[in-house]
């Protein structure tokens, strides 16, 4: 069964649709960003089919920036995002082996991002919408029949959202977070610097069985 996060983004008609290619593998995700935002992304499946780019990176002289690569037996489980009114500043990919990719796009923004998850489910592709130079708008689509065994339910906590020195100013400065409930543990935390920690995100989640 194919399900569908809500999107995120650019209030817009969806210009490409996720499931275009019917449900496959995802092998490598392709990413065209730069220090402002995320500007075009392609999927391409095992088999060999590609779904995108739709602007940006259409363009011969547009190279791309980075490719994310999934092993066989890998897959997408989480997405976290960052994105404001008019368009996608910035994506961080989440595999079912808990390795989480670069932060690509704006990665100096602290505002806290949208966690996009479906109980495990393996991503098969992404919707949106796109201008000449930006995604604006952007939703994962799941696939039931793969699912992660040892599926975590994140829950995430925040340490000093905002663009600021007052975290990590000092060194030595220390901080206590408690888990959001008990008997959860701290899976991985991802953040934003600016020669100096900004902003923290913690993932919390049961204990590995």
């Amino acid at each position: 069964m194919i399900t569908r996060s809500a999107p995120r983004g650019a209030e817009l008609p969806l210009g490409f649709d996720g499931a275009s290619a019917g449900v496959k593998d995802i092998g490598q995700v392709k990413i065209w960003y730069d220090v402002n935002g995320m500007k075009d992304l392609a999927i391409v499946y095992t088999d060999g089919t590609e779904t995108g780019p739709y602007g940006f990176g259409k363009v011969p002289a547009n190279k791309v920036s980075d490719t994310f690569i999934l092993a066989p037996g890998e897959f997408i489980t989480n997405i976290f995002v960052w994105n404001n009114p008019t368009a996608i500043k910035a994506l961080q990919l989440v595999k079912n082996t808990y390795e989480v990719s670069q932060r690509y796009g704006d990665s100096t923004d602290a505002n806290w991002p949208t966690l996009w998850k479906e109980g495990g489910s393996a991503l098969v592709g992404m919707s949106g919408s796109y201008d000449a130079n930006w995604l604006t708008q952007l939703q994962p689509v799941w696939r039931s029949d793969v699912k992660a065994n040892n599926h975590r339910d994140f829950e995430l906590t925040y340490i000093n959202n905002g663009n600021t020195k007052q975290f990590g100013q000092a060194a030595g400065t220390e901080f206590v977070q408690d888990p959001p409930s008990k008997g959860m543990v701290l899976c991985f935390f991802i953040g934003s610097c600016g020669g100096y920690i900004q902003s923290l995100i913690l993932a919390w989640g049961p204990p590995p069985e």
